[in-house]
């Protein structure tokens, strides 16, 4: 007997890069530079790049041990807004957590910080580097 399994591959969290500001009005941009997915589909290892974007979470105040969905942004609303997420003014605190999931299940998960307890008067890069050698 021979069975056939197909599913999820949550192996390999997908490469992130994005960077944050503080727009005039206040609110937050986050705009998605790269992202890049790697995933075993039907036996074959595949490579993505922003097409394998899937949806974006947000928690605008994570207390870093629960991860409290505040916000969804899906891909092709992120790819129609020139790969930017807008985050209303107030909403981000000193401390977040982004989820970014991939077409095939995968997440990759950051956290940014703001220790200085000011709006984000430049910009913040962040880089999750998904695979480990």
């Amino acid at each position: 007997m021979i069975f056939l399994a197909i599913g999820f591959d949550f192996i390999k969290p997908p490469i992130v890069d994005f960077a944050i500001k503080t727009l005039r009005d206040g609110s937050t941009r986050l705009k998605l530079r790269t992202f890049e997915s790697q995933a075993r589909v039907h036996g074959k290892e595949t490579v993505g790049g922003r097409e394998t974007l899937s949806t974006v979470l947000i928690d605008y105040d994570y207390n870093g041990k629960v991860f409290d969905l505040d916000a969804v942004h899906y891909a092709h609303d992120i790819e129609n807004a020139h790969w930017s997420v807008v985050i209303p003014a107030g909403k981000l605190t000193n401390k977040a957590m982004f989820v970014f999931l991939d077409i095939y299940g995968n997440e990759s998960r950051v956290i940014v910080e703001n220790k200085q307890n000011k709006p984000f008067s430049g910009k913040i890069s962040k880089k999750r580097s998904a695979y480990k050698k």
